[in-house]
């Protein structure tokens, strides 16, 4: 736990991001917008399932041709190289690019349903949802940490599963129920082992 943390809360981007995330409550409660429209924070983990699911199969396993060189190299630490080596710390959290993109783009969505301040009480739940993420999936990659609950166990031998055995198959990261949707989570002893588990998008 102590190497999890000591990796959580030194990588500079969620730093800031945790930073964001408290100043954002402050100004909610002080604002009593949070008190009024507390609910609009659970649009976020509703989302959370189909979001991971759709970005990490549409998005971060897109295959990207080498000769689209500056999208390549992106690409590449965005997710490739991730799977080329998994156990690598700097390879383990998002950039900070991809985060603040994703933070822009539920903002304004929020924004053009419920206006512009109120779009900051449904954007508390995704700030919490993504540095629930980077924190679960630092767990998965973490060798000698091991969850205390069946959830845990059951999400990280999940995830361990798409990178150690096919890398077509359980998208989740967080939760699994939208891969069961999606008749992507087979019983791993009815998959084959994948060639390329390591080489995502090549």
């Amino acid at each position: 736990m102590r190497k999890m943390l000591k990796a959580y809360f030194t990588y500079p981007p969620l730093i800031f991001f945790i930073s964001v995330f408290l100043f954002l409550i402050f100004w909610c409660l002080h604002t009593g917008l949070l008190l009024q429209h507390w609910y609009l924070i659970l649009i976020a983990p509703i989302l959370q399932g189909p979001f991971e699911w759709v970005v990490h199969k549409f998005i971060l396993h897109a295959k990207v041709k080498p000769h689209h060189k500056f999208i390549y190299r992106y690409m590449k630490r965005l997710h490739y190289d991730h799977h080329k080596e998994p156990q690598k710390p700097e390879l383990l959290f998002a950039q900070f690019s991809a985060s603040l993109s994703i933070f822009l783009g539920f903002y304004l969505l929020f924004a053009l349903i419920w206006g512009q301040q109120l779009a900051l009480v449904p954007l508390l739940g995704v700030f919490a949802g993504y540095l629930f993420y980077e924190w679960v999936h630092l767990g998965h990659h973490t060798v000698d940490y091991d969850p205390q609950t069946p959830w845990g166990k059951h999400m990280k031998e999940f995830h361990l599963w798409h990178h150690y055995k096919n890398e077509n198959y359980w998208w989740g990261i967080t939760m699994s129920w939208f891969d069961s949707v999606m008749g992507t989570n087979p019983l791993p002893k009815k998959v084959s082992r994948s060639e390329g588990v390591k080489t995502v998008g090549i």
